[in-house]
């Protein structure tokens, strides 16, 4: 072993160099350096095609997938059942394409309306030769609808607000029913607009609120675009909700309704 400092030979016990006074710690030994590098190069070696290799991989799925997309899509665009049911999937998981669960179940529709039965259990609906039925509440069908009113799928939502609120196949709980008809108010269904609001107005599960049941209800008459017997309901129930409330808050809440229109054009029920 050699000194670091001088290069002078150090005797195998000294703890100094004699001629400088470095200690021996300073001091590298040439064998054991050249076997350490003898050792890991070939590790770095190794380590650098299995990190190339993981990229190419990773390059090579994502291009598969995009191509897998695309031909799912013009499958399902021509009106394969099956393919559109995947489809659906695909936008629920967020799998080849944005998570969208407003697409999810656009594709998950059509699937059932074209007579597939894995997609008719999704949406909780089946066919018989009396025509349509509405299927029991599944553990399955229920997480897939908790996943789309989760991926924004403001029907979902309004659904789940159904389900826990009457407590069909899941312990009644009107306070989290009332968070999803929150939701589904939120993204635009209009029927969960109304549902919010009533339940702002009998305080189900949380707080009466007048102000709040006024807003959804009034969003609701505005954006209804069902029969006129729907609207007129609509507007009896805000109208009660009213009475409660000056008019100065009544002019207020009515110009955050109109706001809240003009920043979601793509409200339905």
């Amino acid at each position: 072993m050699n000194c670091s400092q001088c290069g002078v030979e150090l005797p195998q016990r000294a703890k100094f160099c004699l001629d400088c006074g470095a200690a021996k710690s300073d001091a590298t030994d040439p064998l054991q350096e050249s076997a350490f590098h003898s050792h890991t190069r070939p590790l770095l070696v190794i380590l650098g095609i299995i990190l190339v290799g993981v990229v190419f991989f990773i390059a090579l799925i994502r291009e598969r997938n995009g191509q897998s997309i695309h031909q799912l899509t013009q499958q399902a665009e021509s009106g394969d059942a099956t393919a559109q049911r995947k489809l659906g999937y695909a936008y629920l998981n967020g799998e080849g394409v944005p998570k969208d669960g407003a697409e999810a179940m656009r594709w998950f529709g059509k699937a059932a309306d074209a007579g597939d039965a894995k997609a008719q259990s999704i949406l909780g609906v089946g066919h018989t030769n009396e025509g349509m039925i509405v299927l029991p509440m599944t553990d399955e069908r229920l997480s897939v609808l908790i996943k789309l009113a989760e991926a924004g799928d403001a029907w979902s939502a309004w659904r789940l607000g159904e389900i826990y609120g009457s407590g069909e196949g899941v312990s009644r709980d009107e306070a989290e029913a009332a968070r999803w008809f929150r939701k589904g108010a939120e993204e635009g269904n209009v029927d969960a607009q109304e549902d919010i609001g009533m339940i702002y107005a009998y305080g189900v599960g949380i707080p009466e609120d007048d102000a709040e049941a006024y807003f959804w209800l009034n969003l609701a008459s505005a954006t209804w675009v069902g029969s006129s017997n729907g609207k007129a309901r609509l507007k009896e129930e805000r109208d009660i909700v009213g009475t409660k409330l000056p008019p100065e808050k009544r002019l207020e809440i009515q110009e955050r309704c109109r706001k809240w229109v003009e920043s979601h054009p793509q409200a339905h029920n």
